[in-house]
């Protein structure tokens, strides 16, 4: 990874705004088109996606506290050599401290990616399902121009 440019892609905004169902979408576009491992599986994934060359950590799970996982995420996406890492994140508190560390302690560019509104319960779930979707196409986007050296 030496020389390489490496990128942390924070999915940020307030609790309930839909972060965690929009990087499932992330991971699901990603993993049906590149090899990858699965860390974890439950409500939320950890995974690594390999494009080329260029591994990508991804952990939807964001805060909050007891079941924060994320700083520890950081850790391992790191030590694993992922140059692309992607996390959910309140707009303060543990994660974003996390995110923040990956930005200044260990040379990573950081990118907010501000999710596109809150939970508007006047939307139909297939409506919301499709807002979640389109988000999710842009970040893989970004994500495959970052790893295909276009970013």
């Amino acid at each position: 990874m030496d020389g390489e440019k490496k990128y942390i892609i924070v999915n940020w905004g307030a609790a309930g705004v839909g972060k965690t169902p929009s990087l499932r979408k992330v991971y699901e576009l990603l993993s049906a088109k590149y090899p990858h491992t699965v860390l974890r599986s439950n409500n939320d994934i950890k995974a690594i996606v390999t494009i080329g060359n260029c591994k990508v950590g991804i952990e939807t799970q964001g805060d909050p506290v007891p079941y924060l996982v994320t700083p520890q995420s950081m850790e391992d996406f790191r030590n694993a050599g992922c140059r692309i890492v992607v996390a959910a994140s309140r707009t303060s508190g543990d994660t974003w401290n996390a995110v923040y560390e990956m930005e200044t302690k260990y040379g990573y560019q950081l990118f907010k990616a501000l999710h596109h509104s809150p939970y508007d319960t006047t939307l139909s779930d297939a409506s919301y399902d499709l807002l979640n979707q389109r988000y999710a196409e842009g970040i893989v986007a970004l994500i495959e121009d970052m790893a295909y050296g276009r970013i």
